[in-house]
């Protein structure tokens, strides 16, 4: 729920920490409470969520390739919710980001080569 001096600190705080999880925390737990935080205030406060863009994007693909369909799941409605955040504001940056998830999204599909038996 919006409203009160503390929300901007609270959306801070939690951003940074759901971030925190995603880095380098192997806790399913942790990591799909994240990408369940970060979609929901992508959502319910863009304003106090659109200056995380970038580091939100250098961190969920890790969740995005997670082993656990809720994990996948839940960073993929993460980042439907980021890219309508940047689709809706002019921004210099956003073909920056298109390119990066384009990218990302590359490297997810590409075929894995296979090792060589000698």
């Amino acid at each position: 729920m919006a409203g009160g001096t503390l929300t901007p600190e609270f959306v801070e705080f939690e951003i940074k920490r759901s971030l925190e999880w995603l880095q380098g925390d192997r806790n399913d737990a942790r990591r799909h409470a994240a990408v369940l935080v970060l979609k929901e205030l992508a959502v319910n406060a863009p304003i106090l969520f659109y200056p995380y863009v970038a580091p939100f994007f250098d961190n969920i693909w890790g969740a995005l390739r997670d082993n656990k369909v809720n994990i996948r799941e839940g960073a993929a409605d993460a980042v439907r919710a980021c890219l309508l955040l940047i689709y809706q504001r002019e921004s210099s940056l956003r073909q920056q980001w298109y390119l990066k998830l384009y990218e990302e999204a590359q490297k997810g599909t590409a075929p894995k080569k296979k090792k060589k038996d000698y």
